[in-house]
């Protein structure tokens, strides 16, 4: 009974050495892989604006075309003294871009515009900068409007970086940083409707390049 009791103490000695030896016997070590995701973007807004605007010399009937408002300084706020010359001009007609609301709208304005042989027209700017970080492709432009408005020339031009004037917006290519400029221009012809008043609108879309749809 004594040999019997002896072997069953030592099992149990050896059992619970076993236990304890897979604590300190066992050699191990870990990796650890850490990280982070982030996303691209496509986006662009409006930075800068500009216009036209077109006085009469009153002293010799000249017309005199600005594309900046230099304010007022004489009789009423369409009136103006140039310093150089010292003759007053008279305000006639302009147009203008400004913000609308937010960078992603902009408000356009042509005010009694009229023919004016010889010049471009009234050009109303806007500048538009990429800021995505994932390059752009202007995928679809849309326009409405001023279609009745007959024997006006209106054209839409635009220029990248300042390069060569580009007629087709659509497929225009932009990276990060690259400025848009943008150039509405409305010359009234000779038959066009005297007291004309109407409205326009005009937005375009850009989609990361690799997802451009040929037309």
């Amino acid at each position: 009974m004594k040999t019997a009791k002896l072997g069953v103490i030592f099992l149990a000695s050896v059992l619970a050495l076993t236990g304890v030896g897979v604590g300190f016997a066992c050699w191990s070590d870990a990796v650890t892989v850490t990280g982070e995701v982030s996303t691209g973007s496509v986006s662009w807004h409006f930075t800068g604006y500009s216009g036209t605007w077109v006085y009469k010399d009153l002293a010799n009937d000249q017309v005199v075309v600005l594309t900046s408002y230099p304010g007022h300084n004489g009789d009423g706020w369409k009136y103006y003294t140039d310093p150089t010359s010292g003759h007053e001009w008279y305000l006639v007609g302009w147009c203008y871009a400004e913000q609308n609301g937010n960078d992603k709208t902009a408000y356009v304005d042509f005010d009694n515009i009229f023919p004016m042989p010889g010049y471009n027209g009234f050009s109303a700017d806007v500048y538009i900068t990429y800021t995505g970080t994932v390059p752009g492709k202007i995928q679809t432009i849309s326009y409405s409007g001023l279609g009745d408005l007959s024997d006006a020339t209106i054209t839409v031009t635009a220029t990248v970086n300042g390069g060569s004037p580009i007629t087709n917006l659509q497929g225009i290519q932009l990276h990060q940083g690259d400025v848009l400029h943008v150039t509405m221009c409305i010359n009234p012809g000779e038959n066009t409707q005297q007291g004309y008043s109407g409205t326009f609108s005009a937005s375009a879309e850009i989609v990361q390049w690799n997802e451009y749809q040929t037309p």
